[in-house]
Order: C-alpha cells, then sequence, then structure tokens
C-alpha cells in the first residue's frame, strides 16, 4: 500500500506570500522529509498492480498470456 507525502505541487503554496515579499514561511522550516512528485507515484503505483496482477496469475510479469 502507498501513502506518500508529501507531494510537491504542495510547495506552490509557497508562491503568494514569495511573490508579495520573497519570504517563505514554514511551521517546521528545519524539518526534513522526502518529496514525492505525483507523476512518480502514477508509475509506481501501476508497477504496483502489474506485480499484484502477475502473483495472482501465476505469470510473471512480461508473460504473454492469450485473453479468452
Amino acid at each position: 500500500m502507498l501513502r506518500p507525502a508529501p507531494f510537491a505541487t504542495n510547495a506552490l503554496w509557497w508562491a503568494p506570500g514569495a511573490r508579495a515579499d520573497g519570504v517563505v514561511r514554514l511551521p517546521h522550516p528545519d524539518a526534513v522529509c522526502p518529496v514525492v512528485h505525483e507523476a512518480d507515484l502514477v508509475h509506481v503505483s501501476q508497477a504496483e498492480q502489474v506485480a499484484v496482477i502477475a502473483e495472482a496469475s501465476g505469470h510473471p510479469p512480461g508473460t504473454q498470456v492469450a485473453l479468452a
């Protein structure tokens, strides 16, 4: 299960303050947290889905399977 946070687009919340006076104000400026871009999350999610389907079907990823 994926539980990503924070997202890269959250940085857009800083834009109004930065434009107004050139300062980005954060509640915890020294906090370190990896940022996830939404597009990367889609790729990981798809890869996980393929792995789950492959395991459930008994066919490894990349195997050609004829659909009935």
